[in-house]
């Protein structure tokens, strides 16, 4: 294990931990940023779906009486069949055209959001509910990244930070887990990854103590915001990772 190697590894998870604690989603991008420096693209996706899991088992452990099953369920149900239909297209062509304006359309959503904040409400109704849970099974197959559209629907459907952070990690556990049961079926979880999840479960762990802690003094308004932001982020990673 090279310096690097040993440095993202701990540094990463503490990153991410920190991030989805404060906004509800940012692991998988902190991961999917940092982690490529030292490990290959199946190696990078591997360990972050793997280390995100870790991370939705322990935020649920102590906040799962916040969460909000029928907003969960429901996102769920819609999630499975689309994510599974849009990996079958995906064999037929490849989507990374479409990825910079993905981020271009994340950073348009996340200045919305901004701007129309205290005058726009959005209401968790049929409509939103449908769209949302179609935009993150589709994300989600081709671009790995439905955390933003779904965090913007959960800030809509949850009026409280905590029952928001928790609604919110028991739908990443559930779709992590079917995650890394199609990776493990591809053989993709190797022993050779072990010992990193190891080292970064670790530090994973003080990331989330330390995020908690801040989270408990923030209130919802600014999680909202923080969220916003980090949408726009997403965005931003998305579309420089594409032109640069």
């Amino acid at each position: 294990m090279t310096t690097a190697t040993f440095i993202v590894i701990l540094l990463s998870p503490f990153l991410g931990a920190l991030l989805q604690c404060l906004s509800g989603f940012g692991a998988g991008v902190t991961f999917m940023v940092l982690l490529p420096y030292a490990f290959n693209v199946v190696q990078s996706a591997t360990l972050s779906q793997t280390i995100c899991l870790i991370l939705n088992i322990i935020a649920i452990g102590s906040i799962y009486k916040y969460v909000n099953k029928k907003v969960v369920i429901w996102q769920v149900v819609i999630y499975y069949p689309v994510y599974f239909i849009c990996i079958q297209l995906s064999k037929t062509f490849d989507p990374n055209f479409f990825r910079p304006y993905l981020g271009i359309f994340f950073m348009a959503l996340a200045i919305f959001c901004l701007i129309t904040d205290e005058k726009v409400v959005l209401k968790a109704n049929t409509p939103l509910l449908i769209i949302s849970g179609l935009l993150c099974g589709v994300f989600g197959a081709f671009f790995g990244a439905m955390g933003p559209i779904i965090a913007i629907y959960m800030l809509a459907a949850c009026k409280e930070k905590d029952e928001y952070i928790a609604s919110l990690q028991m739908y990443f556990l559930l779709t992590n887990i079917f995650a890394m049961s199609v990776r493990i079926y591809a053989r993709q979880l190797t022993m050779e990854l072990v010992p990193y999840i190891a080292i970064g479960s670790v530090t994973l762990l003080l990331g989330y103590l330390v995020g908690r802690k801040i989270s408990k003094k923030i209130k919802m308004k600014s999680i909202k915001r923080w969220a916003y932001v980090m949408v726009g982020v997403s965005g931003l990673i998305t579309f420089l990772k594409c032109v640069l």
